[in-house]
């Protein structure tokens, strides 16, 4: 793997992992004074997701759909029915503003420092941003200014175009909610997977002669996303209960589900993608799974690149700008869940 595409230092891993220590004595010190504070649930009882449902933007998205009790199956199901849950077509205004009061309360309930929410409600609340993959793609990678400027201003709702009803929040906002979820690594690999086949369509509606510019634009944005993405699975996994090793493996195994034949570019370019994506993470050795994630855009860009015979020394600029964008969004991703 390139220099330039690294993961954070040792120090810095060594700054975070002081961080977490941190994190557990004040756990400790808000069970002890009553101050509420977001965790996964035990196998010993029920979670309770009272908090997330007493909250003011929560009652807002939920309306009179709000569950009476603290269930988190209750609120998970009033999730999926305000916002659509993961249902293909288009939203509408109400669902889209409903998702965004969703994240919004999501962020304030799990903290800024990356927490997650209770286990029962992790699969309706990534049925839900995986209805809204294309919205978290745009937001996520940042480059859009409909999406930067609306999220800008917090008061502003949904807006509608021909393809239906959308929302934006900052960055940071949608990578909490995102990393909410992520303790369940299928639930990681079922957001990851949209989002991915959203980067996936961008590359495949180029045109076959496209070249330069074009061909960086796509691929940058893309490269962001998965950064942004790889940087949650670094924080997830190294907190993962059974270890980050087993952790990588249960998303990789639900990555690369589904079918193995892979179509001819010529026949399908966006199934030709995300077909050899797919075998390419069969393929990875274990200690390479968390930088394969990290260098998707890449690989995905020289897969296309193959496809249309694009020649080899076209191709450099466009690498370096993938590499140097999954890395800073990784770092920023990173910074963003742990604290730093």
């Amino acid at each position: 793997m390139p220099d330039s595409a690294q993961r954070p230092s040792s120090s810095r891993r060594t700054r975070r992992g002081i961080l977490s220590a941190a994190v557990s004595v004040l756990a400790a010190g808000a069970l002890a004074t009553g101050t509420w504070l977001v965790v996964a649930d035990s196998d010993d009882g029920p979670a309770d997701c009272g908090r997330l449902v007493e909250q003011q933007r929560m009652r807002t998205a939920l309306g009179a759909g709000a569950p009476k009790g603290p269930g988190c199956k209750e609120l998970g199901s009033a999730i999926v029915a305000v916002t659509g849950g993961d249902a293909p077509g288009p939203r509408t205004a109400e669902q889209a503003g409903a998702m965004k009061n969703v994240v919004l309360a999501v962020e304030s309930a799990a903290g800024r420092d990356g927490g997650a929410v209770p286990a029962p409600l992790r699969r309706p609340l990534g049925q839900a941003l995986q209805g809204y993959a294309g919205d978290l793609y745009e937001i996520l990678h940042g480059l859009n200014p409909a999406y930067a400027n609306t999220a800008a201003v917090p008061s502003s709702g949904p807006w509608e175009d021909d393809t239906g009803a959308h929302f934006a929040v900052p960055a940071d906002t949608a990578l909490r909610a995102v990393r909410a979820v992520s303790d369940e690594p299928a639930e990681y690999a079922a957001l990851r997977s949209a989002l991915d086949d959203e980067g996936v369509r961008r590359f495949a509606a180029l045109a076959e002669d496209a070249r330069g510019s074009a061909t960086t634009a796509v691929a940058a944005t893309d490269a962001r996303v998965t950064g942004a993405l790889a940087g949650v699975a670094d924080q997830v996994a190294k907190g993962a209960s059974g270890g980050a090793d087993r952790w990588y493996g249960e998303v990789f195994a639900a990555l690369t589900e589904g079918d193995r034949q892979i179509p001819s570019a010529a026949s399908d370019i966006g199934g030709h993608l995300t077909g050899s994506w797919k075998s390419s993470l069969r393929a990875a050795a274990e200690p390479d799974r968390a930088d394969l994630l990290l260098q998707r855009s890449e690989r995905l860009f020289v897969l296309w690149a193959d496809a249309r015979k694009v020649p080899v020394p076209e191709r450099d600029a466009t690498l370096l700008n993938c590499r140097k964008n999954a890395q800073g969004a990784f770092e920023d991703a990173v910074a963003a869940l742990s604290g730093d």
